[in-house]
This record gives structure tokens, C-alpha cells and sequence, in this order.
């Protein structure tokens, strides 16, 4: 089970096409985690909302994906984020105002989707 990772610092797997299903909602129990990269990976689904208590990350890129739904508001919890990256995805709805508070925020992408509304 990936939630007894409970040190785990960094979780790659971006560009592994082999890598597929859904993401687990248990990630969000990784509470060390500083990175998380799995873009280009063959995930589907929607974001869990439980990634928002993932408040030490960093970097968080699920870009080129299959992923559907709307951003979750919980990732405005991400206190720490610097770099959000969920562009070429099936994603949907607006940019939770909660994507406005995160102070830290260097670089966001979420081209190639199906947002609309106005940017936080």
C-alpha cells in the first residue's frame, strides 16, 4: 500500500504510458511529500480531493494525462505548491477561487482543457 510511504519525500513516474487506472486517494495521506510527478502517464479519472492535504508539496504535475471532472477546491490547501501543472487533460468547470490564495504559486498551467469562468 502506497500510504505506508508515510517518509516518502518525491513520487515520480511521468511519461510511463504502462502506468494506468485511477489516481489513489490514499496519496493524500503522504503527508512528506514534496514532489509529485506523474504526468504523461495513462491516469483517468478525476483529481482526488484528498490531495489537498499534501500541504509540504511543492511541485504537483499531472500534465498529458486522461484525467476528467473539475479541480477540486482542496487543492487550495497546498500551501507550500510552487508549481501546478494539470494542462492537457479532459478537465472541466471553473478554477476554484481556493487556486487564488496559494501565495507561493510560481507557475500554473491548464492549457489543452475544458475550463471556463474566470482566473481567482
Amino acid at each position: 500500500e502506497i500510504a505506508l510511504l508515510t517518509q516518502l519525500k518525491g513520487l515520480s513516474w511521468s511519461g510511463n504510458k504502462f502506468l494506468g487506472g485511477t489516481i489513489p486517494t490514499e496519496i493524500g495521506q503522504l503527508t512528506s511529500l514534496l514532489h509529485l510527478d506523474v504526468g504523461q502517464s495513462r491516469l483517468i479519472g478525476a483529481i482526488p480531493s484528498e490531495l489537498g492535504r499534501l500541504a509540504q508539496c511543492t511541485l504537483l504535475s499531472f500534465d498529458g494525462c486522461q484525467l476528467d471532472g473539475t479541480i477540486p477546491s482542496e487543492l487550495g490547501m497546498m500551501e507550500h505548491v510552487e508549481f501546478l501543472s494539470l494542462g492537457g487533460n479532459n478537465l472541466s468547470g471553473t478554477i476554484p477561487t481556493e487556486i487564488g490564495k496559494l501565495s507561493r504559486l510560481a507557475s500554473m498551467a491548464l492549457s489543452y482543457n475544458r475550463l471556463n469562468g474566470t482566473i481567482p
